[in-house]
């Protein structure tokens, strides 16, 4: 038995399956940095191992990101560094640093505007706009829509994505991959890092692009994102 997302399983989804497949072996994979169902969702592995196998099993760190940029996962490790202590190692493939865009509220669109243009002129098919809530979704994707940019937007209703310039939610996104990412409103009040679900989704956020990946903000941001003695880049 394959069980892949397993972070969003709870202890006792694990004990049913083991309990209907009693003979069975079990691979079971899950990042807990992207457990954003914290209610559903297991703290730890060890209790799966202790408290579903008896200890009869074996946790393996698997570490290695084939996904991301080295620039996209050095900034998506600080929020991982964060929440549970571990970071992922990459394939040490290069592209663009992440470009962190702070600016006022009435700009914000105008940047993302010119961000998605210059994305799709180095010729990104698959583009993702991500927000945190539906309503932002909403907000982002008609603000778009009167500036000339045409992009779906995704819902809990949609059953799959097939590709081109979107608007979605952190949580739709996750186990989607994009060839560039647009983060907006990223400051310390939507993404608050005392509040583990708001450090858990921006970490799923930050680790969809395969090339590129961009943040604006209108706000302070959050200060995880910022190690001691170093500078993020800032354009306004």
């Amino acid at each position: 038995v394959v069980v892949d997302e397993a972070q969003d399983l709870g202890l006792l989804d694990f004990k049913v399956l083991k309990k209907i497949i009693p003979n069975a072996t079990f691979s079971i994979f899950g990042d807990l940095n992207q457990a954003i169902f914290s209610y559903l969702s297991v703290n730890d592995w060890d209790s799966v191992k202790d408290k579903v196998f008896d200890s009869n099993a074996d946790i393996i760190m698997m570490n290695q990101s084939y996904r991301t940029t080295d620039e996209i996962m050095r900034e998506a490790n600080k929020i991982s560094e964060f929440l549970t202590g571990t970071s992922s190692k990459d394939i040490i493939r290069h592209g663009n640093e992440v470009q962190y865009i702070s600016c006022d509220k009435n700009s914000e669109v105008l940047f993302a505007v010119e961000i998605i243009k210059e994305y799709q002129g180095n010729g990104y098919k698959s583009i993702g706009i991500i927000c945190k809530t539906e309503d932002e979704t909403v907000k982002v994707n008609k603000q778009l829509a009167e500036s000339g940019i045409i992009a779906r937007n995704v819902t809990p209703s949609d059953r799959e994505y097939q590709g081109g310039l979107c608007t979605i939610t952190c949580d739709l996104a996750k186990g989607l991959e994009f060839d560039a990412t647009l983060l907006m409103n990223v400051d310390s009040k939507n993404y608050n890092p005392s509040h583990d679900i708001d450090m858990k989704l921006l970490y799923v956020g930050m680790t969809r692009a395969l090339h590129e990946t961009n943040v604006i903000s209108s706000g302070e941001l959050p200060n995880i994102l910022q190690k001691k003695g170093e500078k993020i880049k800032i354009k306004k």
